[in-house]
């Protein structure tokens, strides 16, 4: 079941989670780990059914997420309150953080 290109193989599991306004990378991934132990069961139970096949990736879907470097921490104060508050809540710990700029970086 595994693809030729990095993470491209076919689907046996997937799951939602629910991110609420006041979720952070800290409780998202608690969301993810609490989770985990359920999609593997079902992947296995999937995986030993007979006649069970997975679900094709739909490349059109797909989306990418590029390696972090700590210029992503960089608060951009051009950009709405939305989005600052959301880039804050994305990179609390167990993440590196942001790191502010000069006040006369902005608008």
């Amino acid at each position: 079941m595994i693809g030729n290109g990095v993470d491209d193989g076919p689907i046996i599991v997937q799951k939602k989670v629910k991110i609420g306004r006041h979720d952070d990378a800290t409780s998202i991934r608690k969301k993810i780990t609490d989770l985990s132990s359920t999609i593997v069961v079902e992947a296995l139970d999937r995986l030993n059914k007979k006649g069970f096949k997975p679900t094709p990736q739909d490349e059109k879907k797909a989306t990418f997420a590029p390696k972090r470097i700590p210029e992503d921490g960089k608060i951009n104060w051009k950009q709405n309150t939305e989005n600052t508050r959301n880039l804050i809540r994305s990179l609390t710990p167990p993440y590196p953080g942001l790191f502010p700029t000069r006040r006369t970086e902005r608008r």
